[in-house]
């Protein structure tokens, strides 16, 4: 019984620090409202490993005043944690439902610690966009 009582805390432990690791792993999905005249739009801040590239997704894109949905692109960017761009392309642009797309960083930029990512259409209507953001790239399905 003494030797129960003291591996139940641990596996209590465990069980708890797993638990709360599962949401860092999984990507939610983010509504957004991207302007029209392609402003950008913070969708929030990654802490990042210095292994992989992070990388960007569009499930979907609307037009906002549209009567027919012709839209099927979006532009993200990255940025370190003082507003500078780290991709070593300045935009990427994704495509509706092709999954996560690399974001290549420059050189120099390789080690930070946090990418900020940015979204804005893909022409100057106004749009809603769903996307996810990762800070690294994850392994194709």
């Amino acid at each position: 019984m003494k030797h129960l009582k003291k591996l139940i805390t641990p596996a209590i432990a465990l069980a708890m620090v797993i638990v709360m690791a599962l949401p860092a792993f999984a990507a939610s999905k983010q509504n957004i409202r991207l302007p029209q005249n392609q402003v950008w739009v913070t969708a929030g801040t990654e802490a990042r490993e210095y292994c992989d590239p992070p990388s960007a997704c569009c499930h979907s894109v609307v037009p906002i005043d549209a009567l027919v949905d012709l839209f099927s692109k979006i532009q993200c960017r990255v940025l370190n944690n003082t507003g500078v761009s780290i991709g070593k392309n300045e935009v990427t642009t994704l495509t509706e439902g092709r999954g996560y797309q690399k974001i290549e960083l420059k050189a120099a930029y390789h080690g930070v610690n946090s990418v900020t990512f940015q979204f804005r259409g893909n022409s100057s209507a106004a749009a809603d966009a769903t996307v996810s953001y990762l800070s690294y790239t994850p392994t194709p399905e």
